[in-house]
């Protein structure tokens, strides 16, 4: 598939090179010279320096001939404007990044050519969100009615380290999927007779009660979220603290006087807001940092993020945060911070399932790509379409990929994580786990 990315910063990059390992033919257009030249240093891509909004640079891209049209500058503005020109110019889809709430909320309410629309702060404060609702985990995906798919790690002393997996439901009285664990750097699609132990990342399918059946019984205390902590007044901060407000107290602490300002007047009541700075360590002491039970470090500058909340997590407790740089993420998991969220591999995500959606192969169309274990592990969700083939056959009976497993089906709405006797319809929701890389094709990874 041909595919033209307007734009290489972080979430440009990042596509690219996540594109071009899926086989697309991908060419980038950026204003910058030494941008482009990064991009070409990283992935195999064709590129051209100019301005994605002129309608003269998009022809020498290719747009007629392109099957997408992806932009991602840093100018909303701009997004919106190159998708509605390539478009017109003959680009079958398009996708903007959009970062205004405004505009987000103006776009997705009107027909204007757009085929989506992705917000990486946004999709943060979701993913962020879920992490506070369920603050065992690293990450949390929703799988349908209350079947939750979570990244854990196993903590020093835990008593689940050293069991083996098919001995977890008599143990500790839980039925749940360990679909993959990742060991000192290595990713298995583990078997029954696999040992867990303590370092390792789990990636767990349950149903809600039963993976608090399972911490409960194992003797894992995550105490009860009242009060949250937003450092740093961001675009985040603002779309979290509303999705928090209704079951959280919130606090927000930023030091610049106008954007408490503004946060004041936009957000719901009953949000707190306190002017200070939330970054340094004495301030954030004198305001009552000791009844947080969830720190998110939120603000643009990660070197920041990073600092705080190696301090706060010094102090024993919760913190979450936002981080881009994947160079960074080995050294925060070293000293114990796993909750790491990336907007812009969020973004990257989203996209991908789509321009995966757009070739989908036979058996059924990608709805959605959840990724783990630092993105190596991918949980994709199938829409069973007319011609799977294995319609009615056990589970049992089924011979999967290799480094696959199933690990849940939605039928008529819903949710369970199978076991051997269970089988796929037509309609059903199937999410796989793998560690296939650019699968489209539920036909193939299901034998």
């Amino acid at each position: 598939m041909k595919i033209i990315v307007i734009g290489g910063g972080k979430v440009g990059t990042v596509l690219c090179e996540q594109l071009v390992k899926e086989g697309h033919n991908v060419v980038l257009v950026d204003q910058n010279a030494e941008v482009v030249e990064t991009v070409l240093n990283t992935a195999d891509v064709n590129a051209i320096v100019g301005n994605g909004v002129s309608g003269e640079i998009l022809a020498e891209a290719g747009v007629k001939d392109a099957e997408l049209a992806i932009a991602c500058t840093p100018s909303d503005e701009q997004n919106i404007l190159c998708c509605m020109i390539a478009k017109k110019l003959g680009v079958k889809q398009t996708i903007a990044r959009v970062r205004n709430p405004e505009y987000f909320n103006l776009f997705i309410s009107q027909d204007l050519g757009l085929n989506l629309l992705v917000n990486p702060e946004y999709q943060a404060s979701e993913e962020i969100a879920q992490i506070v609702d369920f603050p065992y985990a690293n990450k949390v995906a929703s799988l349908g009615d209350d079947v939750k798919l979570i990244e854990y790690t196993i903590p020093v002393g835990s008593k689940i380290s050293g069991v083996m997996l098919k001995d977890i439901a008599g143990k500790f009285n839980s039925r749940v999927l360990v679909s993959t664990v990742e060991r000192n750097g290595t990713i298995y699609v583990p078997k029954g007779d696999f040992v867990l132990q303590q370092g390792d990342k789990c990636c767990i399918t349950a149903d809600e009660d039963e993976l608090y059946k399972l911490f409960r019984n194992a003797g894992v205390s995550a105490g009860k979220t009242r009060n949250v902590f937003l450092l740093g007044g961001s675009t985040v901060a603002f779309y979290l603290a509303n999705k928090l407000a209704k079951h959280y107290n919130v606090t927000i602490i930023e030091k610049d006087t106008e954007i408490c300002q503004r946060l004041a007047d936009s957000l719901k009541a009953g949000v707190k807001i306190i002017n200070a700075n939330g970054f340094n360590q004495r301030s954030l002491k004198n305001e009552n940092l000791d009844i947080a039970d969830v720190v998110v470090a939120l603000s643009d500058d990660e070197e920041n993020n990073i600092l705080i909340s190696m301090f706060v997590h010094s102090l024993g407790q919760k913190v979450i945060i936002k981080v881009d740089k994947s160079e960074y993420i080995p050294m925060l998991e070293n000293v114990g911070i796993n909750r790491i969220v990336s907007p812009k591999h969020l973004t990257a995500n989203e996209i991908t399932r789509f321009v995966r959606s757009m070739k989908s192969g036979r058996g059924g169309s990608v709805c959605s790509i959840y990724s783990m274990l630092k993105n190596e592990a991918e949980f994709v969700e199938f829409e069973v379409g007319k011609d799977f083939r294995k319609e009615g056959v056990m589970l049992k009976d089924i011979k999967l990929q290799p480094d696959t497993i199933i690990v849940s089906i939605t039928h008529n709405e819903k949710t369970v994580v199978p076991n051997g006797l269970n089988t796929i319809k037509k309609g059903d929701h199937v999410v796989v786990a793998t560690l296939i890389k650019g699968v489209t094709s539920l036909n193939v990874v299901l034998g």
